[in-house]
C-alpha cells in the first residue's frame, strides 16, 4: 500500500506498507475446512487460517471463521463468486469482498482519512499512532496542493468501416 503523509512542516512523504488484503467466510465449520483445502493452492491466496471474529456487530460472542489473504486484490470479486459456487450460494457467507482494499487498510491500521498521525517506519511495516479522533469534527486540514493536467492528442484514430 502506498501511503501519502503531509508533516507538520508542509513536507509531503512517499511511504509504502507491506498488506495483504484480507476477506472472511463463514460457514459450517466442515464446509470451511473443505473450502480451505480447495483454496490453499490457488495462485490467487497467500494463505489462509482460521480465527474468531464477530461475525456481526449485533452479535456478542465471536465465531471461527476462515480468514483468507488475497495475493491479488483485483481478483478478488472473481475468487469470491467461485467460493459462493463451490458452496451452492447457501454454504458460505463473506466478508471484505466488496470493501475496496484502500479502505480495507484503513481499517485494519485503525486511521481514518486526514488523520494526525505518528507515523512509525520498521522498513517493511508501518506502524501509526493516532494523535486525534475521529469524533473531533473541528481539526486542521492539511496544506493540499492541486494541479492541472491537459492532454494534447498528436493523432486522431479513425475506424475504417467494414
Amino acid at each position: 500500500m502506498t501511503v501519502w503523509i503531509i508533516t507538520e512542516d508542509g513536507e509531503r512523504l512517499r511511504l509504502v506498507d507491506k498488506f495483504t488484503h484480507r476477506i472472511y467466510v463463514s460457514g459450517k465449520f466442515l464446509n470451511l475446512k473443505n473450502l480451505a483445502e480447495k483454496v490453499e493452492d490457488n495462485p490467487q491466496v497467500a494463505g489462509c487460517r482460521f480465527i474468531e471474529k464477530h461475525e456481526s456487530f449485533m452479535k456478542a460472542s465471536k465465531k471461527k471463521v476462515l480468514e483468507i489473504s488475497m495475493s491479488n486484490h483485483r481478483n478478488t470479486l472473481f475468487f469470491a463468486s467461485q467460493i459462493l459456487q463451490f458452496g451452492g450460494y447457501e454454504k458460505f457467507r463473506l466478508y471484505n469482498v466488496d470493501i475496496p482494499v484502500s479502505q480495507a487498510y484503513l481499517y485494519e491500521k485503525e486511521i481514518f482519512p486526514l488523520a494526525h498521525v505518528l507515523v512509525i517506519n520498521s522498513g517493511k511495516d508501518l506502524f501509526y499512532a493516532v494523535l486525534g479522533s475521529v469524533k473531533n469534527v473541528c481539526y486542521d486540514i492539511p496544506p493540499f496542493r492541486s494541479m492541472w493536467l491537459n492532454v494534447y492528442i498528436k493523432k486522431k484514430c479513425t475506424q475504417k468501416a467494414h
